[in-house]
C-alpha cells in the first residue's frame, strides 16, 4: 500500500524521572520493561522485535531531538555496547550520568 494511503498519527513521548509504582485496578501482570542507554540506541536496529517502521522513524526522530536538546552527543548513538555493558543486563539500582536511560 501506498504511504498516502494510511491517515494514523503517531505519538512520541520522551518520559523521564519515572519510578516504578502501581495502583489498585493497574493490569493483574506488570508490563515488562526493557531499558536502553541512550548511547545504545542504535543497537536496537540489531534487536529482531525492534523491526516495526513506525517505531525505527520514530527512533530516529527522538535521537535527533536529543541532538538538538544536547541530551545526546555527536556520535553517542554510534557505540557498540561490549559483552560486559550490555543494554538489557539489569540496573544496578545506581544513577549512571554517563549514560542516563529511558524506556522506550
Amino acid at each position: 500500500m501506498a504511504p498516502s494511503y494510511f491517515s494514523s498519527k503517531m505519538n512520541i513521548v520522551v518520559a523521564e524521572d519515572l519510578y516504578p509504582e502501581s495502583l489498585e485496578g493497574d493490569e493483574p501482570e506488570p508490563l515488562p520493561q526493557v531499558r536502553w542507554p541512550l548511547a545504545h540506541l542504535m543497537d536496537l536496529l540489531e534487536d529482531p522485535d525492534f523491526n516495526e517502521a513506525r517505531n525505527v522513524s520514530a527512533l530516529f526522530l527522538v535521537r535527533e531531538w536529543l541532538k538538538a536538546q544536547a541530551e545526546l552527543p555527536d556520535g553517542a548513538a554510534l557505540i557498540k555496547p561490549t559483552e560486559s555493558s550490555s543494554p538489557r543486563s539489569p540496573s544496578s539500582g545506581k544513577h549512571n550520568k554517563k549514560a542516563p536511560e529511558r524506556l522506550f
